[in-house]
């Protein structure tokens, strides 16, 4: 530790010098709060214009007491089985539903693990786009 550190932690009168105190000036890197990423469950869709009515039309499709049952139903199962339950899920239903599952559920694993299928698994992703579940790229 330098000597400067040391007097102000020895001593709490010590004043910091101004310069650390006094606030940053504005360079004009404010971001705009549209431009902030949004929330998973809040993703626009290309049919929906207003990401609100998008997040409340997903919330009212599936009430939080069904995915809570349904999480209920596959919490026994070993976690690759998991995984195959919320794959049939974005397929039967959609690619939401399966998210909120694996939200509600807390376990990072399992997230990382859905994450990696969308990504890494191209038959998954073409099922998927063939559904109409998620847009083609």
């Amino acid at each position: 530790m330098d000597e400067i550190s040391k007097e102000s932690i020895l001593n709490p009168e010590v004043e910091t010098a101004p310069e650390v105190l006094a606030p940053q000036e504005s360079v004009g890197t404010e971001i705009a709060p549209e431009s902030l990423p949004q929330e998973l469950g809040e993703t626009p869709s290309p049919n929906v214009s207003n990401q609100n009515d998008y997040a409340e039309e997903v919330a009212n499709t599936y009430p939080e007491e069904e995915i809570v049952q349904e999480i209920a139903d596959v919490d026994h199962l070993p976690q690759e089985e998991k995984l195959m339950h919320l794959k049939e899920v974005a397929q039967k239903d959609s690619l939401e539903k399966a998210i909120r599952m694996v939200k509600g559920m807390n376990d990072p694993w399992l997230e990382d693990k859905l994450h990696d299928e969308l990504i890494d698994d191209p038959d998954f992703r073409v099922k998927l786009e063939e559904l109409g579940k998620i847009e083609k790229l």
